[in-house]
């Protein structure tokens, strides 16, 4: 009897619900509901080490399509464009695959612009970054600079998107303190304009338990 009581104990505790923390996708993430939108923010930088400048405008159907933006007013560029739907669209010379957020840098008069998506640590700890980024503008085809940055200052990972289609591909562990953040921004890169420069990227982000894996 006591056998078939431990046993029935340790039934009933591998069997309880584990709780599991947070992971954060861009793209999975995106909301119109506010900005910031809890750890995410949608922005631009005139410069690099300059404040982050918000979005401040919500577009819908820009070019026709199931998508959602965070923009500079009259939805202008620069933007960070979500596909609404579960294919690829496409419109003038850009597709944007579902997985996958468009940053776009344009100018609005006044530009060019650093477009940016900032992760802010919600809590301290150790977390996994997962990031990519490719061209989508296959006319160009795409000139820009993706970049990781840690706290505004430390560039984690910086690489030349100079190809359609072609991803390039970061992956870290870095531990880091609770208001932390992580920019992931597109700049207009070494053709020094501003046509041609849609950028995908894709960010996932997810913290290490104790047993070092990464929770989801």
């Amino acid at each position: 009897m006591k056998t078939l009581a431990i046993a029935t104990a340790l039934l009933l505790f591998v069997s309880l619900p584990v709780a599991s923390a947070q992971t954060y996708d861009a793209v999975k993430d995106f909301s119109l509901a506010s900005n910031p939108n809890g750890a995410w923010s949608y922005g631009s930088l005139t410069k690099y080490g300059a404040p982050l400048a918000l979005y401040t405008e919500t577009c819908t159907d820009m070019f026709g399509f199931a998508d959602s933006a965070w923009a500079t007013q009259g939805c202008n560029t620069p933007y960070v464009f979500h596909n609404d739907s579960s294919q690829t669209i496409c419109f003038e010379t850009i597709c944007v695959p579902p997985n996958y957020l468009q940053l776009d840098i344009g100018n609005n008069g006044a530009g060019p612009f650093i477009s940016v998506v900032r992760w802010t640590a919600p809590q301290t700890g150790t977390y996994i970054i997962d990031a990519s980024a490719e061209g989508l503008d296959w006319d160009g085809p795409t000139s820009t600079d993706f970049r990781v940055i840690y706290n505004t200052n430390r560039i984690l990972f910086t690489v030349a998107i100079d190809s359609y289609e072609l991803p390039f591909s970061f992956r870290q562990r870095l531990p880091v303190s609770i208001g932390d953040t992580l920019d992931f921004t597109v700049d207009m890169g070494k053709d020094g304009g501003w046509n041609f420069d849609s950028t995908g990227v894709e960010i996932k982000i997810g913290q290490v338990t104790g047993g070092g894996q990464v929770r989801k």
